[in-house]
Formats: structure tokens, C-alpha cells, sequence
């Protein structure tokens, strides 16, 4: 990857940063600055971390079983 000078804030579940994924390594290759939150279904908390890293993009990464912890 190469750095693209912008912030990525990710809040996600296991399945992006399991040992045999590589999408954390590409978007922290890719990125500035880039940080992972496990805070789904917490939508204050979310909004905190989004408010205090203040990222140029946001990626809400779910699997289908985490559905319904979903934010609005």
C-alpha cells in the first residue's frame, strides 16, 4: 500500500484483525493514521472516538452474526 496522507478510523468486529487477515496491515500501510475500535452497538462511545481521532474516513465493518448489534 501506500500512504495516502489521510486518517481511517475502523470500528469492527474479530473478523478484521483475525492473525490470517491482512486488511489491518493494508489500511495501517495505506493510512497515516489509522485506528480499530471494537465498540459496536455503542453508539455514544463511537461518536467520542470519532469526535477525539477526528479521521477523514469511517468504516462501520460487520459481520452478518453481529447484525444485530448494529448502530442506527
Amino acid at each position: 500500500g501506500r500512504n495516502n496522507g489521510k486518517k481511517l478510523l475502523i470500528f469492527g468486529d474479530s473478523y478484521i484483525y483475525y492473525d490470517y487477515n491482512s486488511l489491518v496491515e493494508f489500511f495501517a500501510e495505506s493510512f497515516s493514521e489509522f485506528l480499530f475500535c471494537y465498540y459496536l452497538g455503542d453508539k455514544e462511545k463511537m461518536m467520542d472516538m470519532a469526535e477525539a481521532f477526528n479521521p477523514d474516513f469511517v468504516v462501520y465493518e460487520i459481520v452478518e452474526r453481529m447484525v444485530p448489534l448494529s448502530v442506527e
